[in-house]
C-alpha cells in the first residue's frame, strides 16, 4: 500500500511555482481577490483536461456545490484553457459555456474496502432519528476525489492529478483505496511558496 504515500519529493519553491503557473493560480486569485477558492486542482485523462476547485454543500436538502466557485473558475478558463471540463456536483447549475461533467463525490475507507457516496450520505442525514440537516463539508469537498470520479476505471486508468495543496487524509485513503499505479498525484507546496514570497519582499530570503 505505499502507493497512498504522499510523493516522496517535497516540493521546493520552484517546482511548486511551475505547479502553481499550470494550475493558473494567479489567474485564478486574480478574478477571486477575497478568497472564495481554497483550493484548485487539474487532471489530465484520455488527452483531455479537467479541473475541479474545493466546495461541497453544508444543507442536506441543498445539491448545490458553491455556484460563485465554478463562476470563477469558468471566467478564468474561458480564457486559459478552453476545451477544459469542469467536474462539479451542482446538479442545479446550468449555464456553464465549457463543458462540465457532474458528479457524485465519494469517501473511500481502504481498511474496509467501502465507499459511500454524498447521495448516500444526504439520504442517510434525512432518514436519520431526528433527521440531521447539516453534513460534513470536508468529508466531499476536495478537488482530487472529485477529479477522481471523473475518471472511467480509477483503479486501472492512466491519469494524473496536479493540486494547489498537498492531498489530506481523506483523498490519501481514496489513494490507498484505488492502489493504481498508474495514477499520479502531484502538488505545489503552496504554504512555503506563500511563506518564500512574503519573505523574500521584506528581504529576509
Amino acid at each position: 500500500m505505499t502507493n497512498a504515500k504522499i510523493p516522496s519529493f517535497f516540493p521546493d519553491v520552484n517546482t511548486s511555482k511551475k505547479l502553481l503557473a499550470l494550475l493558473g493560480w494567479d489567474k485564478i486569485h486574480a478574478q477571486d481577490p477575497s478568497g472564495k477558492i481554497g483550493c484548485v486542482a487539474r487532471m489530465e485523462y484520455n488527452q483531455k483536461i479537467y479541473w475541479a476547485v474545493n466546495g461541497a454543500p453544508s444543507d442536506v436538502n441543498n445539491p448545490a456545490d458553491n455556484a460563485e466557485k465554478i463562476d470563477i473558475l469558468e471566467s478564468v478558463l474561458i480564457n486559459y484553457c478552453k476545451n477544459a471540463i469542469i467536474v462539479h456536483l451542482d446538479t442545479t447549475k446550468t449555464n456553464i459555456n465549457l463543458t462540465e461533467k457532474i458528479i457524485d463525490p465519494k469517501i473511500y475507507f481502504p481498511h474496509a474496502k467501502k465507499t459511500v457516496l454524498l447521495t448516500q450520505y444526504q439520504a442517510a442525514c434525512k432518514n436519520s432519528s431526528p433527521p440531521q440537516d447539516k453534513i460534513e463539508v470536508r468529508h466531499f469537498s476536495c478537488c482530487e476525489r472529485k477529479l477522481i470520479e471523473a475518471v472511467s476505471n480509477p483503479q486501472k486508468d492512466s491519469f494524473k492529478i496536479d493540486v494547489l495543496k498537498p492531498p489530506c487524509e481523506l483523498c490519501l485513503a481514496a489513494k490507498e483505496y484505488l492502489n493504481n499505479p498508474n495514477f499520479q498525484l502531484n502538488y505545489a507546496n503552496w504554504w512555503l511558496v506563500k511563506a518564500y514570497d512574503e519573505l523574500h519582499h521584506l528581504g529576509l530570503v
